[in-house]
């Protein structure tokens, strides 16, 4: 079933989620970087709770129903500082996790690059971002 961009109906936490890690890097920008064969997004070294909540919330949600009381399937979360997109996905209740994304994870997800542009474009980071997912498809 294709994903389909809808409203986000509340606040939303930050949760990395049980047993899991929060992959944060050294840098003062995120990354991604391939760990053996696995591709792992980073957040920037400096990235906070409060900041990481924020993005969330300022998210596109995408929903796999028109359920009005279904949670969104996914996030894409785009940080208009410097275009970085995020897709955050559930980990408990209404808690998402949040890692920065390479430009297949929106194609995986079927999440048009178009509706994510346009997103960044309304935050003033059209630039930056197509730039993020242009460096990052070729990962």
């Amino acid at each position: 079933m294709a994903l389909r961009l809808g409203d986000l109906r509340c606040r939303l936490g930050y949760n990395k989620g049980t047993n899991r890690h929060k992959h944060v890097g050294h840098q003062p920008c995120a990354e991604v970087v391939t760990e053996g064969v696995v591709v792992i997004g980073k957040c920037p070294a400096g990235m906070t709770l409060g900041r990481a909540r924020e993005l969330i919330n300022a998210g596109m949600a995408f929903y796999e129903s028109d359920d009005e009381d279904a949670w969104p399937r996914c996030l894409v979360c785009i940080d208009d500082a410097d275009g970085v997109v995020y897709l955050a996905v559930p980990t408990e209740a209404d808690d998402y996790h949040g890692y920065p994304i390479l430009r297949r994870d929106l194609d995986r997800k079927g999440i048009a690059l178009s509706i994510v542009v346009e997103r960044a474009d309304k935050l003033g980071c059209r630039r930056a971002s197509k730039r993020w997912l242009e460096q990052r498809s070729r990962q």
